[in-house]
């Protein structure tokens, strides 16, 4: 981890898997990810997710950062064991997701995100703002 890095958190947001991936593979922003999740350990910050999340982590790791399958699976079970608030989707998101998929046009995986946002009021942190910037109803915020 870089020495004086920082990072600004809110009490409470949604994490996305663009941030969580960073947890387990080097990336550029690698120190700033292991940052909020110290924050999240630390319980200075309260981080909550779809289960989406554990799926996207897990392919991530293994089709784009080329883990072995060891790696992945203990990747995805410390996802599911650490101390980020897991959601279910329901009825509710699922409406939700769909209408900012469509509104936006974004997946639906990175709509569920923003939907939990919407609803739980909280802003959402990825390292690819790009899609979740033109969505009005949210805020969102990086790494830097």
């Amino acid at each position: 981890m870089t020495t004086g890095a920082r990072i600004s958190l809110p009490e409470s947001f949604i994490v996305d898997a663009s941030i969580a991936v960073k947890w387990f593979a080097a990336e550029a922003d690698t120190p700033q990810a292991r940052l909020v999740y110290k924050a999240i350990v630390e319980q200075t910050s309260r981080a909550f997710a779809p289960y989406l999340i554990v799926y996207e982590v897990a392919n991530a790791l293994w089709k784009s950062k080329k883990l072995q399958e060891e790696k992945v699976s203990e990747a995805a079970i410390e996802l599911l064991n650490f101390d980020i608030q897991l959601i279910e989707l329901d009825s509710g998101v699922i409406q939700s997701a769909a209408k900012f998929m469509v509104k936006y046009d974004l997946t639906f995986y990175d709509a569920v995100y923003a939907a939990l946002a919407g609803i739980k009021k909280m802003p959402v942190l990825t390292a690819n703002s790009k899609d979740f910037n033109k969505i009005k109803e949210i805020k969102v915020f990086g790494l830097k």
